[in-house]
């Protein structure tokens, strides 16, 4: 209560109260803001909690929250700008004033980013190396722009194998890789397949004689990788038994066999052959003969060569200084090959010529010395039985027409498909071979034999000339053929 007071004041009667208006400001209040560091995930989100920062009076009941913190960008960095709306509530709010944004600082780590890898099987190639494709496994953010390469791709051994480990170098690369941390390496499985290799010898055919040390054996590997092992081992085999050059009975044919082994290949293997000939005591001479000759037309001759081999095993005598054919009125484009492999019991040789003197020498061992046999034609030599004397020839002849059992007959020629040749005791013939008008023999594939006469299926031979020349126990017969 309020008295007046004063000299005068005791003159006057006044009221004891009174009222008036005025104004409460509200008090200013500052929020302030903390941030949660995280880890990258490709947003700008912060998580922000709010606190009055400075102007609460004691006793107040005001709350302070924040809501949509954001960072200024989504970039991986430490100590980021992080803004946040701020706002009041409480019974007390309504007496302050605060701010509507607040702002801190917070960081944005770096995500792991998983890269794996693919590899190739491939084919055995000698080296670890592998080709790897790089992948992302896991923790990209949907939306970022990463690359992942891999590099340096190694198995763990260069040899053969299924699932085996496959490791590789990774990196990333890309305008959001900054923001991830990355394995530096990366590991799978893959094969190596076995490499294909084709084994043939330098030389297929190689010979020597009895008694001698094995030549040299060599062998193209085609595919195989310089520097590996196990390209040395073959063997000499005839029979299963290997060549002895200690042994008097090694004269015969061996196959040599290329025996690889390395697991990091599949072999595609050629055999060759070693010829080894007779040599030493007991060794015979080979003998070339002249059989007889035939005129085909004036001035053309068919020389036919035998050859006398009494060896049990074959000799090789290659064509050169010890095998050679000297005339010169030789067809050679037309004669037979000149016999190298003169196999045991003889065998026969065709040789057309213009009828001058024509010479066939073949030089061998007989014992222990060489010696030269030579056998000669020319159109005075004697003549093959194949004129109308000896041989007749016929489309129209019937078997009942047959009068001279030694004469030999056959029919119908031309032939379309079965041939019959008749002549006393025909079936006995030691040999018969068929020669087309180029020296080429060609094989008889079915021969019926009876009583008097042969049957021989020619069906499967193509249309042109040929000559059968059939070999008896003390004569040799040509007979021209025209096989329709």
């Amino acid at each position: 209560m309020y008295r007046p007071t004063g000299v005068d004041a005791s003159n006057y009667l006044a009221n004891v109260s009174a009222d008036t208006t005025a104004s409460i400001s509200p008090k200013a209040l500052v929020i302030g803001i903390t941030a949660d560091d995280k880890s990258y995930d490709g947003t700008t989100s912060a998580t922000t909690a709010a606190f009055v920062a400075s102007g609460l009076l004691e006793g107040d009941v005001v709350m302070v929250s924040s809501a949509n913190g954001l960072f200024d960008d989504k970039n991986v960095g430490t100590g980021k700008p992080v803004s946040a709306n701020v706002s009041t509530s409480g019974s007390d709010a309504g007496n302050y004033s605060a701010n509507a944004t607040a702002d801190t600082t917070a960081s944005i780590i770096a995500k792991e980013l998983e890269i794996g890898i693919t590899a190739d099987d491939k084919t055995y190639d000698g080296t670890v190396a592998a080709i790897t494709t790089a992948f992302v496994a896991g923790g990209l953010a949907v939306g970022d722009v990463v690359t992942v390469t891999s590099t340096g791709g190694v198995f763990d051994n260069e040899n053969v194998g299924t699932d085996k480990r496959v490791t590789a170098d990774v990196s990333v690369s890309g305008t959001d890789a900054g923001n991830y941390v990355a394995n530096a390496t990366a590991d799978t499985i893959a094969s190596i397949s076995p490499k294909e290799v084709s084994v043939s010898l330098a030389e297929p055919f190689l010979y020597i004689r009895e008694g001698d040390p094995l030549p040299d054996i060599m062998f193209n590997y085609e595919g195989w990788i310089f520097g590996d092992a196990g390209n040395e081992g073959y063997t000499v085999l005839k029979d299963g038994i290997p060549y002895d050059a200690t042994s008097d009975e090694s004269a015969g044919i061996y196959i040599i066999t290329p025996v690889p082994f390395n697991s990091n290949y599949i072999f595609a293997m050629e055999t060759g052959v070693l010829h080894v000939n007779p040599y030493g005591p007991g060794t015979r001479a080979v003998r070339p003969v002249l059989n007889c000759i035939e005129e085909i037309e004036t001035g053309y001759y068919l020389a036919n060569f035998e050859y006398k081999n009494d060896n049990d095993v074959a000799v090789y005598i290659p064509v050169g200084a010890d095998n050679f054919l000297t005339g010169s009125g030789i067809d050679w484009e037309n004669s037979g090959v000149q016999p190298t492999m003169f196999e045991p019991g003889g065998g026969s040789f065709m040789v057309f010529f213009d009828g001058s003197e024509l010479s066939w020498t073949v030089n061998s061992r007989d014992d222990n010395k060489k010696v030269s046999n030579a056998a000669k034609a020319n159109s005075s030599s004697t003549k093959c039985q194949s004129n109308l004397k000896s041989a007749y020839v016929s489309t129209d002849i019937k078997e009942e027409e047959l009068l001279d059992p030694d004469q030999l007959v056959a029919y119908p020629n031309p032939v379309a498909d079965k041939l019959y040749i008749s002549m006393k005791e025909i079936e006995n013939y030691k040999m018969i071979v068929l020669y087309d008008f180029t020296g080429r023999s060609h094989p008889l594939t079915s021969i019926d034999q009876r009583s008097d006469q042969l049957e021989i299926d020619m069906g499967h031979l193509s249309s042109g000339h040929y000559l059968i020349r059939i070999v008896m126990e003390d004569s040799t017969r040509v007979v021209p053929i025209i096989k329709q």
